[in-house]
């Protein structure tokens, strides 16, 4: 058996013809799947494991095959957790109090559970003042949570790009960052957006409503934000005052600031346009120019 064994891994024939099986292999596998949509990306990540995985055989080196064996583990894992394998194998304590507060692009799936989640706190409000009826739990029926956070999410993509509206917005798109992810300590914060005024950030947080509570909720929630924002700051590096804008539908009853750190920047739908653009503007820019 040890013979047969050593006979594989010196044996240029034989790897030359394990290379051409994968790659046929790949191919034949692609074709049954490319024509899915719900598989395409798959298909594309099978392939390109087979085709490497053959290269590695036909060089019959042992620095490839290292090599080969981190390359299909990016396709098939999770970057995060090749991140975290490498800072274990080399002991990198900088690297856990990095990630401890580690400021990043959300995935699609963390948007999502942030906004359902956004969605059911305010159902549940909506449902205490007989806005919406809950159920004989007193649980938000799931079609209305799914509605919900469509109308969040719709409502917040539009607020979103007119915020780098040329003529309407306030940010230039370069600086301008939407859905990040925060870590501080145990918690998993998600920004509806970040965005880098003159010497100031400014942490964004949209609402599709502007009922009491749920704008109450929200300055509680932009307190904490901004709060963990200055925290994830790196000690040696120049840190930047953190502010926070609270984006509203129009309210005529809300003030435009909440404290001297927190705006309230208001919307109308109907023209599309925020109403108190140029008190924020003056507020963020001052005598500086965008």
């Amino acid at each position: 058996m040890k013979d047969i064994l050593e006979l594989i891994a010196t044996s240029t024939l034989v790897n030359n013809v394990l290379s051409i099986i994968l790659i046929l292999s790949g191919v034949l596998i692609s074709i049954l799947l490319i024509f899915r949509e719900k598989t395409r990306e798959l298909s594309t990540k099978i392939v390109g494991i087979f085709l490497v995985v053959s290269m590695a055989f036909i060089s019959n080196h042992w620095f490839v095959y290292t090599c080969t064996v981190f390359i299909v583990a990016t396709i098939i894992t999770n970057l995060d957790f090749l991140e975290k394998l490498a800072a274990i194998l080399m002991r990198s304590k900088e690297y856990w109090d990095h990630q401890n507060k580690a400021l990043e692009k959300a995935n699609l799936s963390e948007i999502l559970d942030s906004k359902k989640e956004e969605a059911t706190n305010e159902l549940a409000v909506e449902s205490t003042t007989n806005i919406v009826t809950a159920n004989a739990n007193n649980k938000v029926d799931p079609v209305s949570v799914k509605d919900r956070m469509n109308t969040i999410i719709n409502f917040e993509n539009r607020i979103l790009s007119l915020l780098v509206d040329p003529d309407k917005g306030l940010f230039l798109q370069h600086h301008f960052f939407t859905g990040m992810r925060l870590k501080d300590k145990n918690r998993i914060m998600i920004f509806d957006a970040i965005a880098e005024g003159p010497n100031t950030t400014y942490i964004i947080e949209i609402k599709a409503t502007g009922r009491k509570k749920i704008v109450e909720d929200a300055l509680i929630q932009i307190t904490k934000y901004m709060a963990a924002y200055e925290n994830s700051q790196l000690e040696n590096a120049k840190k930047t005052a953190v502010r926070g804008i609270i984006v509203l539908p129009v309210n005529e009853n809300i003030s435009d600031f909440c404290s001297t750190t927190i705006g309230v920047l208001k919307f109308d739908p109907s023209t599309e346009t925020f109403t108190n653009k140029d008190v924020l503007f003056n507020w963020i820019y001052g005598n500086h120019s965008s």
